[in-house]
């Protein structure tokens, strides 16, 4: 009796431990995504808000979609949209609205074109490699104006014929609309409607895709190279408590130094030359012998991007050291002090 209450609590904790490693991977996966999410603002009956994601460059020019009732209304619609991008949230960009477009009972899509920003970078591979099914988990990215990802995830409750995603529990306000739904493996599609109680539609992205090739558009994401956490048991890092410090580099921009204090599953970071730093959280191991902690800004927000990964791998008495966000990525060799 007492061998079979044991095996019931360690299956209990093992599907916990999933439940709580599938969260954080996919609320890590929105978060990484964050660069290619830009917010609108149009002028219609009274000035609106929503967003839209990057799904192509060609020719110095980027193509944007999001939900067609964004930019256009029965008065009619914005042909010169103002764009805002996550790396540079203080400008907007003047965009071009296109012609081509999905009706509500189509898909409910548009196309915007803009001139790609001096420095702007975004990643290609952000789209789930699994289709929509019932009970996966979901994020958004964009709310309220700002780059809001949840730290708990919703759920699909159905696919419709028509491939429309019917989604429960999405903390949505007003103005997401056009923000890309995603799974902890990328985006699966665009969120077109919500009720405000939880309960949202989004267009799947194979139909995003389909439109951009029937309108000769460039398409250039693919599906997302996500990093697996290898277990859902905790696992010890008391190997890496300490404190460690080093160079790092970050390509583009600078050389400078990173302070990293690690207790067991939480930390501290500190980037002394940037005037920021903030908390470190365990995610977990990956497949390949690393572990990844979340990194939390909590001074010097105005210097350093809040939300990346770091990776650390030990190495003897040093460990390799990796952080990124979006298509950003710093890295270099610490030391144990």
């Amino acid at each position: 009796m007492t061998r079979l209450l044991v095996l019931l609590l360690c299956l209990v904790l093992l599907a916990w431990g999933v439940t709580i490693a599938q969260g954080r991977s996919g609320e890590n996966t929105a978060l990484s995504l964050r660069s290619n999410v830009v917010k609108i603002t149009t002028h219609l009956s009274s000035e609106e808000n929503g967003f839209g994601f990057v799904v192509g460059e060609t020719s110095g020019k980027l193509y944007i979609v999001t939900a067609n009732h964004v930019v256009r209304d029965v008065t009619g619609a914005d042909q010169k949209p103002r764009v805002t991008f996550y790396q540079d949230p203080g400008k907007t960009y003047v965009g071009e609205l296109l012609a081509t477009h999905l009706t509500s009972e189509q898909g409910d899509i548009a196309i915007l074109r803009i001139t790609t920003p001096q420095g702007f970078t975004w990643k290609r591979d952000a789209i789930s490699r699994e289709a929509a099914r019932r009970d996966v988990d979901v994020w958004f990215i964009g709310r309220s104006g700002d780059w809001y990802v949840p730290t708990r995830s919703a759920a699909v409750n159905k696919i419709e014929p028509t491939g429309t995603i019917l989604v429960d529990g999405l903390p949505i306000a007003s103005g997401t609309s056009g923000a890309p739904l995603m799974s902890e493996t990328g985006i699966i599609g665009l969120i077109i409607r919500h009720d405000g109680t939880g309960y949202s539609e989004a267009t799947p992205v194979d139909v995003i895709k389909r439109a951009m090739d029937d309108w000769h558009y460039p398409w250039q994401l693919v599906p997302a190279r996500i990093e697996r956490i290898a277990t859902a048991m905790p696992v010890r890092t008391d190997s890496l408590s300490g404190t460690w410090s080093g160079p790092v580099v970050q390509p583009g921009y600078r050389r400078y130094s990173v302070k990293m204090v690690l207790v067991g599953s939480r930390g501290s970071i500190d980037y002394p030359e940037l005037l920021c730093g903030g908390t470190l959280s365990s995610i977990g191991p990956d497949e390949f012998g690393g572990f990844l902690y979340r990194e939390r800004i909590t001074y010097g927000n105005g210097t350093c991007l809040d939300g990346g990964t770091v990776r650390v791998v030990p190495n003897g008495s040093s460990i390799d050291w990796r952080w990124w966000l979006g298509n950003t990525v710093v890295a270099g060799t610490l030391t144990r002090k």
